[in-house]
């Protein structure tokens, strides 16, 4: 039966059994087929590397237009799935501070780093969210690496000014403030 129901599986597939989910979910990452067939309340469905960079795009495409419930429902799915990639961690991790839960996007970024070290808006955001709840001796670490990163984002450096205003550190937030504005004269501080 498995096999009419998704044809001939080469010896590259491995077939894993979730029992806490109740899928069998088959992995390759040569091959994109994806069958979804209910069988006694399980759901067979064939994960390909392929497959997931197509659910990938639409999320990040549903996140663009705003449609933030189909692109979290979407990275829910790839992070479910085991699929780590740092793109992904890093804007369920936007939805997730939008939706108020901290804590776990707090997690979600701090993975997103792990997997992709140099990724610029992980560290920013980390910033954000530390500045957010007040806790602004992590703020300024995570904000000073992005701003290692990107040094020329005048956005990063306004946040950097803030944080150091908020900290009563007045002469380093005059410092990023004048940085920000020598790249973007337009700003507003």
């Amino acid at each position: 039966l498995l096999k009419n129901l998704i044809g001939n599986i080469d010896s590259d597939w491995y077939i894993y059994l979730y029992t806490t989910m109740g899928n069998i979910t088959n992995t390759n990452k040569k091959k994109s087929k994806v069958f979804n067939v209910p069988i006694m309340k399980t759901d067979i469905e064939v994960f390909t590397n392929e497959y997931q960079q197509n659910i990938m795009a639409k999320a990040f495409k549903f996140h663009q237009e705003g449609d933030l419930e189909s692109a979290s429902k979407l990275y829910k799915i790839l992070i479910d799935q085991g699929f780590c990639d740092a793109g992904v961690l890093s804007n369920y991790a936007v939805i997730q501070k939008q939706k108020g839960q901290l804590s776990y996007a707090k997690e979600l970024y701090l993975k997103s780093i792990r997997i992709s070290p140099k990724q610029t808006e992980a560290y920013a955001n980390l910033g954000l969210l530390y500045t957010e709840i007040e806790n602004f001796k992590e703020a300024l670490k995570y904000t000073k690496k992005a701003i290692k990163l990107k040094q020329d984002d005048h956005e990063l450096l306004l946040n950097l000014g803030y944080i150091y205003k908020e900290i009563n550190e007045i002469e380093h937030a005059e410092i990023a403030n004048r940085k920000a504005i020598e790249l973007k004269p337009e700003c507003e501080i």
